[in-house]
């Protein structure tokens, strides 16, 4: 059964992606904002919808999910970015959703976004040789990260509140 904070959550992490995508997509970044809000909606929405403490999994509180998540989301794709393979704004989008997922679906979610941005990159690479371009422009990674928290939650998730 889902619980009225696990759909709102799953709303929430949705709307936040897209906005994200839209915004990587247009001006080539994730603004801050969008993250840090979406940190303290991934905080507060299971606080704010159910009575009793929130466990989501055995000995994980919702607030010990939520910094596992961002931590993890954050670190798996942190060497992307030291290797200049994507911006922070990707590896905080990463976090920020993480946040959202807790640990357990935030592994998933990366593994998935890293094909998806395999797959995505091969695609636009292959348009621009179509279109004669030599030089391979950078790729907007939101995306990615969308789809794989999309593909993790649909293959794998059940809300944990």
């Amino acid at each position: 059964m889902i619980s009225s904070a696990g759909t709102v959550s799953w709303l929430a992490l949705g709307v936040f992606l897209a906005v994200a995508v839209w915004t990587d997509l247009r001006a080539r970044r994730v603004p801050n904002g969008l993250v840090v809000c979406g940190l303290l909606v991934a905080l507060v929405v299971p606080y704010l919808l159910t009575e009793s403490t929130v466990r989501v999994s055995p000995g994980l509180s919702a607030v010990g999910a939520w910094a596992a998540g961002l931590i993890l989301g954050g670190l798996l794709l942190w060497p992307l970015y030291l290797r200049g393979a994507m911006g922070a704004g990707d590896v905080k989008l990463m976090a920020m959703a993480g946040a959202f997922l807790g640990p357990m679906l935030t592994w998933r979610a990366v593994l998935y976004a890293c094909v998806a941005g395999g797959v995505l990159g091969v695609a636009l690479l292959a348009f621009q040789r179509l279109r004669g371009q030599a030089r391979p422009t950078q790729q907007a990674y939101a995306p990615a990260i969308a789809a794989g928290c999309l593909a993790a939650v649909i293959l794998h998730g059940r809300p944990v509140l």
